[in-house]
C-alpha cells in the first residue's frame, strides 16, 4: 500500500478477530526500531511484547478499577501488549524521550495497516492495544 494512502486510511481498532504470527508480531517491532530516535540513542528505547492472556486480563481490570469504569476494557481483546519505555536521565531533554516512544508506536500502526494479511478487524495493529507505556526510571 502506497504510504501516504495509509496514512489517510488508518482507523482506530476496537475489536480483534484474529492472532498474531510470531513473523507478523517481528514485523511489527522491527518497524518500531526503524524510527527516528532523537540523538540515535537507540539503546535507550525498550519494548517489552506480553501475550500471556492472564496478565492482560489483569491490566485491563487494573484500568477499569483505576477510571472506575466497571465496563472498560481498553485492550479490546488484542492478542499481544507491547510496551514502549525508556528511562529519562536528563530533564533537559524535555519530551524527547516521549516523542521518540510515540515515533516508534506510530511505525508500528502503519506497518500493520499496510499489511492486508492480518486477521484484525478495522485496520490497525495489535496496537489499538499498543499501549505506549513510558516508564521514569530514576537515577
Amino acid at each position: 500500500m502506497e504510504t501516504l494512502k495509509a496514512m489517510k486510511t488508518r482507523k482506530s481498532t476496537r475489536s480483534y478477530t484474529g492472532s498474531l504470527s510470531e513473523a507478523d508480531l517481528q514485523a511489527v517491532l522491527i518497524a518500531g526500531e526503524a524510527a527516528p530516535i532523537g540523538m540515535g540513542k537507540y539503546e535507550e528505547m525498550h519494548m517489552t511484547v506480553i501475550r500471556d492472556q492472564e496478565l492482560m486480563n489483569e491490566i485491563n481490570a487494573s484500568a477499569a478499577a483505576f477510571f472506575k469504569n466497571p465496563e472498560m476494557v481498553p485492550l479490546y481483546g488484542a492478542p499481544c501488549l507491547i510496551l514502549i519505555s525508556t528511562k529519562i536521565e536528563n530533564p533537559a531533554m524535555g519530551n524527547v524521550p516521549f516523542s521518540d516512544a510515540a515515533v516508534m508506536a506510530e511505525n508500528m500502526t502503519q506497518i500493520r495497516h499496510s499489511s492486508k494479511s492480518w486477521g484484525f478487524r478495522r485496520g490497525t495493529p495489535p496496537a489499538a492495544a499498543l499501549w505506549s507505556v513510558i516508564q521514569r526510571n530514576p537515577l
